[in-house]
Parts: C-alpha cells; structure tokens; sequence
C-alpha cells in the first residue's frame, strides 16, 4: 500500500480551571516570560566581576548587558585647517648662554604683543591633501622656517595648529580643536620634522541626533590678556583647551631634531633659518555617544529574544514530562480512532 498522506493522533490533558495543574501551568508560561528579561539583565554581571571587583561599578555592568547606555562608531572626520598657526621657539645664545624666545603666529596684533618674533619674516607652506579624490582630506602638511639671529640656538619648540573638525553621519559633531605639541632636545637643533595621527579624546558621551556643538569655538584667542608673557599665554591655552570634555590630540607621533655643530663663541654670519615640518594625518577615529531609544530597544529586544527561546524549549520539555508521567493531575483524551465507511478495506471514506 501507498501512503499518500499522514496525521498524528494526539492525546489531550485537561485539568479544570480551578486546579492545581491549571496553576502550575499559568507559572510555567509566566516564568517562560519574565526568566529571559532577569538573565538578559545580568548576563554582564559574572563577567565583569571577573575583571573589575569595584562595587561601584557591578550596577553599571549589570545595566550595560540590557540596556544599552553607549555605542561607538568608527568614522572618518573632515577637518580642515583654519590658518591659525602659534609657533614658541626656546634656546640659548651663544657664549654667555642668554635664553633665547622667540614667538610667532599667523596673527600680527598678537607678534607685535608678544614681541619674541617682532621682525622676522617667517615662511609658511601648508597644505591639505585629499590622496584618494574622496573628498575629505587625508591629512595636512605645514613647514615654518623661522629666522634666526647670530648666536641663537633652539632646543624647545612648542606648536599649535588650528583644525575644524566636523563629524555629520550619523553624529552631528562640530568644534574648533588643536593639534599640540611640545618638544625639546639636550643639543642645539636647525630642524624639527613631526607627523602624528589626529584622534579625539572623550570625557562624556556625544548625543546622538543631535547638534553637539558646544566647542565649537575657536581654541587660540589670540585677543587674551598677554601681560602674563608668551609662557603665561601658552599655559593658559593649553590649560583651557585640555579642560574641554572633548578635544583632539596629536598620537602615534614620530619626531626627530637635527642637531646643528657647535657655534663659534662670536659667529661672524647668522645661522641658517630653523625649520619645523608637521605632518598631521586625519585617521578615522572611534567616537562614543549616547544611543537612540530604538537602538536601545533593539539591542534589549535581540537579548531578550535569545534567552526566550533557551528557556521556553526547557521549560516546555519539564512541563510535558511532568503532565506524562502523572506529576499533576488531569484527564486524558485521545482522538477517535476513525472507521473506515463500508467496512473494512474499503477505501470510499472514513467516518469519524
């Protein structure tokens, strides 16, 4: 004989409403429920007191593996160059070791102030590269060659340069930042070469949607108080700018001096121009923010979801053991075994 088609027969277990086994079953379904949303929350418990014992920090943990409270993206900035450029160069003199400063920046109010770079004509080159034609830059280029005088020998240099640095998918992230450095060398120099990546360094989560533009002011003020000096204006920006919750900085950063020969006590010609060649590469960059109500429902939902199904199948395999072998009371009912219409082996139809 062919089988064309099957069906099960089944056997029902029914208890009435008012019973225990009605009870139980009302637990089993509430417990299949509520079980994943406990385990979904503190899955990330056992695996941070693993790695940090601070009690302060257990509830963080424990909300971090169900509500989701922060998400990072890796993303390529667009930053451009604002032409603000502070140049601070430090040494000595030849012979009676007099210290040497000399100031220079982009703004002529502020070198007439600061008088260290007054009457030095300084060269600037800068450029901004976009090396696979996407649009964004890559990175930036700036060389400074910086007159010297007779008897003059650098060994600090101190240099900020002025960046735009935008973010606008999915953040909306704007602000004026920097690119500091301070560097010094035991032995006189003619030439500082620098190249570093631009990161950001976050002290609180950026909002997501949102317009953040709370730094998005210019960093160098050329306009502040100069009584202080170039070393008190210097610190005094620095300071500030460092403060900020986000701000940019220059990692991953190579420099070499080059090391001019020892000077005659009294030097007839002065010595060549000191030379500063910056490289600032615009890596992309990983930024931390608050996420949104639905991306927070869903990383809860995919949790919750994944426990859901590990518990409903075990709880679903005790519950019928339990019914089948007799645990709980209730009554069993069975299909009709059906009659085949006209008798046996006939195939006209059956009758249930």
């Amino acid at each position: 004989m062919l089988t064309v088609y099957s069906t099960p027969y089944s056997r029902r277990f029914q208890s009435p409403i008012l019973s225990l086994t009605t009870l139980t079953a009302l637990l089993f379904i509430l417990a299949a429920i509520i079980l994943p949303f406990v385990f979904a929350y503190a899955s990330g418990c056992k695996f941070f007191c693993r790695v940090q014992d601070e009690p302060s920090l257990l509830i963080r943990s424990i909300e971090a593996a169900f509500w989701l409270k922060e998400q990072s993206l890796r993303t390529q900035p667009s930053v451009q160059f604002t032409k603000e450029v502070v140049c601070v160069l430090e040494g000595t003199r030849v012979g009676g070791g007099a210290p040497v400063l000399i100031a220079w920046s982009t703004d002529e109010g502020w070198n007439m102030v600061m008088g260290g770079g007054a009457g030095r004509v300084v060269s600037v080159k800068t450029a901004e590269v976009d090396a696979n034609k996407d649009g964004v830059n890559e990175y930036l280029t700036v060389n400074l060659r910086v007159p010297l005088l007779a008897g003059e020998r650098v060994s600090r240099v101190r240099v900020g340069v002025g960046l735009r640095y935008d973010l606008m998918n999915p953040l909306r992230f704007q602000t004026h930042s920097l690119a500091l450095l301070d560097l010094s060398t035991p032995l006189p120099s003619t030439s500082l070469d620098i190249t570093g990546d631009l990161t950001v360094v976050q002290r609180k989560l950026l909002r997501a949607k949102s317009q953040n533009v709370e730094y998005d002011v210019p960093p160098i003020d050329f306009a502040m108080n100069g009584r202080k000096g170039v070393g008190g204006w210097w610190k005094d920006m620095w300071s500030r700018y460092f403060d900020r919750d986000v701000y940019t900085t220059l990692q991953n950063t190579a420099s070499h001096f080059s090391t001019s020969p020892p000077l005659p006590p009294t030097p007839s010609q002065p010595p060549p121009p000191f030379t500063l060649s910056l490289k600032i590469r615009y890596t992309p960059t990983y930024i931390s923010y608050i996420p949104t109500p639905w991306q927070t429902l869903k990383n809860a939902w995919i949790q919750y979801l994944s426990y859901f199904l590990l518990v409903a199948a075990a709880l679903w395999v005790l519950w019928g053991w339990m019914v089948t072998h007799g645990v709980l009371d209730c009554w069993v009912k069975g299909d009709y075994v059906p009659v085949p219409r006209g008798g046996v082996g006939k195939s006209s139809g059956y009758v249930f």
